[in-house]
């Protein structure tokens, strides 16, 4: 399949993204478009198997022919008329991997689990077994086989309707196809797959026309991509990777016989949950290759005694919960389907589609050697029934990439010290409430009075211990000032150090409230509340009057840490 990738870098602005290390597409997501034919040739074969099929269908309801030959006639062209010109193939439905910055995988995300592998990586048992059972004249007739039509024309006639039988491993691959396009809607399921005579037409004609676009190889690598090999297995290569724990370039005549065999109905066929079934499928496959294929009695022989190994069953999980780490796995996820990520749609709904069906790998920027050393640090000291919350962020100062997200409950669920909360993020990311950082706040206060021209070791102030900052005039957003018509009294908390003159580096040292507010009196909240945005600061959770920070624009408490805010925004922040 043709290749190609889209990458996203994170920017600082977006701390919520500074996750996402790379993102890339293993395929194209666009379709590839065929058109029917409008040949003599091609009419001519439609005719004769539409009235073989129309034919089968009358005497099977035991009407005269002779006196409905022309209405089937008639039918079979009508129906033709409304097949639309063109089937718009979709690229096949593919598990996206999300990966940890040393490779290693944290988690996948699919609707259905697959991973498409080109044929070259497909063993040549399996593709033999493939075609055996299915249509083992595969290479030698076209994209309907009339001859099979005819048995199975018989065989329906016999059994009273159109039951089935004759179809090409082609069309077999457009009827997959047809089934992918529904989306999960079953009423479009059902009639992708309802067995009368229009879908048989339908199934033909875009048959004829995908073997004049595709190679009979490259067909066959398609269907054997697409088919469902039950048990939640999409694909060859998922196939492979749960029932026998093997790449699918490594399957046996054995484990290919078994696999080609749960094509036919794979939910009732699995060796996981119907063994029994799966054996019988598997001699079906055996001698078939026998039959038709010239395999050697004593190799189907060998295979078919072959036992199948339960231990080697492998289980993919699908989504975070039980993952390494369920909450830095959650957050990327929540980012992937966010607005932020646009590129991948232009609805959460089409962003989270992409996400499970278009096979993206994801590169996070998390190392899990220093994930585990923050996660070892919280759980020494805060335990997850512990009535406290810890949490530790770390972020690359240079980039504001981040590379460690840890929390005293570690563990995604309800269970005794078990959450649902990423402490770390904001509330519509998987957050909680937000937390006050205190004396943090003052960092924001400094910077903006150092942008505005006052320096650290002049700007000084004397204040007390405790003071009460009703009727002070405070700066406002622009050339205005606000009276502060309520009372709002602070304490500074150092002792011996709690009243006097400070200066910005003294009052910072010692943490002297009414500094700090005295400051901010004079270079305004709003200043404040801007320097803090700008470096990426975020509230958890919008509540009542509080928005957003710049509802802080004319509280004097702000400096202080009034806020509540997320522990990742400051990690950013500070970083």
């Amino acid at each position: 399949m043709p290749n190609s990738s889209c990458r996203t870098r994170c920017q600082r602005s977006n701390p919520w993204n500074l996750l996402l290390e790379g993102l890339e597409t293993s395929r194209t997501l666009d379709g590839v478009s065929v058109k029917t034919s409008g040949s003599k040739p091609y009419s001519l074969l439609m005719f004769v198997v539409v009235s073989i099929l129309a034919g089968v269908l009358v005497a099977g309801l035991g009407v005269p022919f002779a006196a409905l030959a022309a209405g089937a006639t008639r039918a079979g062209a009508a129906a033709l008329r409304d097949v639309p010109a063109d089937l718009a193939v979709p690229e096949q439905h593919e598990a996206s991997t999300m990966y940890l910055s040393d490779g290693s995988v944290l988690a996948t995300f699919f609707d259905e689990n697959r991973q498409y592998v080109p044929l070259d990586r497909i063993s040549a048992e399996m593709q033999a077994a493939q075609i055996a059972i299915e249509d083992h004249r595969f290479y030698d007739h076209g994209a309907v086989d009339l001859q099979s039509i005819v048995r199975a024309a018989l065989g329906n006639l016999a059994g009273g309707g159109i039951s089935g039988g004759g179809s090409t491993l082609t069309q077999q691959y457009v009827k997959q196809v047809r089934m992918q396009m529904c989306n999960g809607d079953t009423v479009c399921e059902q009639e992708a797959q309802a067995p009368n005579l229009s879908r048989k037409i339908l199934e033909m004609r875009y048959a004829i026309a995908l073997e004049n676009s595709l190679t009979k190889d490259e067909i066959l690598e398609r269907y054997l991509n697409i088919a469902y090999y039950g048990d939640g297995a999409y694909g060859v290569q998922a196939a492979a990777r749960h029932y026998f724990n093997e790449d699918a370039s490594e399957l046996s005549v054995a484990q290919a016989a078994m696999l080609a065999g749960l094509v036919q109905n794979p939910s009732q066929s699995d060796p996981v949950n119907y063994p029994d079934a799966a054996f019988a499928r598997r001699q079906t496959v055996l001698d078939a290759q026998v039959r038709y294929q010239g395999m050697a009695q004593e190799v189907a022989d060998e295979a078919a005694i072959e036992e199948f190994d339960a231990s080697q069953v492998q289980t993919m999980g699908n989504g975070c919960m039980g993952t390494r780490y369920p909450f830095i796995c959650d957050y990327a996820s929540r980012v992937l389907i966010s607005d932020e990520m646009s590129v991948l749609g232009d609805t959460w709904e089409a962003r989270r589609d992409v996400l499970n069906r278009a096979g993206l790998e994801i590169t996070l920027t998390i190392d899990p050697v220093l994930q585990d050393t923050a996660q070892n640090v919280i759980s020494s000291v805060v335990g997850p029934e512990d009535a406290a919350i810890a949490v530790a962020d770390t972020v690359e100062t240079t980039t504001g990439r981040i590379l460690a997200m840890a929390q005293s409950r570690p563990s995604m669920g309800d269970g005794p010290g078990e959450t649902a909360w990423n402490y770390s993020v904001r509330y519509d990311m998987g957050g909680a409430d937000g937390y006050l950082f205190g004396s943090t706040f003052k960092t924001w206060t400094a910077a903006a009075a150092i942008q505005q021209g006052h320096f650290p070791d002049t700007t000084s102030y004397t204040v007390q211990k405790t003071q009460n900052w009703r009727g002070q005039w405070f700066q406002g957003c622009d050339d205005d000032k606000f009276l502060l018509s309520s009372d709002y009294q602070t304490t500074n908390a150092v002792a011996g150090q709690d009243k006097g003159t400070f200066n910005m580096v003294t009052g910072m040292m010692w943490s002297v409230n009414n500094y700090w507010v005295a400051l901010e009196r004079d270079v305004g909240p709003c200043a404040a509340v801007d320097m803090a945005e700008r470096a990426g600061v975020e509230l958890s959770q919008p509540i009542g009057n509080e928005q957003s920070l710049e509802d802080f624009n004319y509280i004097p408490s702000f400096t202080l840490g009034a806020a509540k805010v997320t522990p990742l925004s400051m990690a950013v922040g500070y970083g």
